[in-house]
């Protein structure tokens, strides 16, 4: 039997599992909390895991990462979900706790511009999308487009795939104050609404009420223009030394075939390694 518990805006997700390989009586409990690209893969592996383990809890919390890894520094979850590195300050915060974080990667995430489908755009350059979102270019007519003021839409300080769109894309630009600070469904559903919007998503979070455009830059010195990708890691965040119920979830996820085949059914690039790194 299972139960799914929604909870407020976080969408709370709980399953109850009663059949699996665990041992008669023993209780599997574990919360997961982060990102919310990551949220519907883990739901889906945790579903898959509760049909294989008896009196398990496995609850699921959307939710920026950098909150997912403040809550697991203080105790209050199991394994973070994490769409950036961890960095040096959250390491930090983590060893004043006498704590040590190991991020163990699920799978690899691509991010992508989307604008509205009616925009007659197909394709745009590095520096063009970085005009975009610096606000250096403000009309789509700039583009060849329609007579549009361009609407841009980003993700919040907070948000991985802010920051791995501001690291990887934007460099030492900043995005245009003027932007709308929204979550990934705001961001979706914004682009989709309106025509002059711009914004970006995980590729799992992509659907038909958007379109993405094909980016590409040139190499230096010239030379034949090169599709440009935003790839980063999709990471399960825990302690250096696990609870057994934790580290059954973990190797279940990075198992072959299982786990792996739904990472991959989820539009994520599977890692095919175990294990975690710090």
């Amino acid at each position: 039997m299972r139960r799914w518990l929604l909870a407020g805006v976080a969408a709370l997700l709980t399953l109850v599992g009663n059949v699996g390989a665990a041992a008669e009586g023993e209780r599997v409990v574990v919360h997961l909390r982060g990102s919310n690209t990551a949220v519907p893969v883990i739901r889906a592996l945790a579903e898959a895991f509760m049909a294989e383990q008896p009196n398990a809890v496995i609850t699921v919390e959307g939710g920026p990462s950098v909150l997912g890894i403040k809550a697991l520094i203080h105790d209050t979850i199991d394994i973070a979900l994490s769409s950036s590195p961890v960095g040096a300050d959250q390491q930090k915060l983590a060893t004043s706790a006498g704590k040590r974080l190991v991020a163990t990667p699920l799978g690899y995430d691509r991010i992508l511009p989307v604008v509205h489908p009616a925009n007659p755009l197909t394709s745009l350059s590095v520096v063009q999308l970085r005009d975009l979102f610096s606000g250096k270019i403000s009309n789509w007519k700039q583009l060849g487009g329609p007579d549009l003021p361009v609407v841009v839409m980003a993700h919040g300080p907070l948000s991985g795939t802010g920051e791995i769109w501001n690291t990887q894309l934007m460099g030492r630009l900043m995005v245009t104050p003027q932007a709308r600070i929204l979550t990934s469904d705001q961001v979706r559903e914004g682009v989709a609404t309106q025509r002059g919007a711009i914004g970006y998503l995980a590729r799992e979070l992509v659907d038909t009420r958007v379109k993405v455009p094909l980016v590409w830059s040139s190499p230096a010195g010239g030379g034949t223009r090169q599709a440009q990708v935003i790839r980063r890691e999709i990471l399960l965040v825990h302690l250096e030394t696990p609870t057994p119920a934790v580290r059954r979830f973990l190797d279940f996820a990075l198992s072959l075939p299982r786990g792996r085949a739904i990472v991959r059914e989820h539009g994520l690039e599977a890692i095919e390694t175990s294990g975690g790194k710090p």
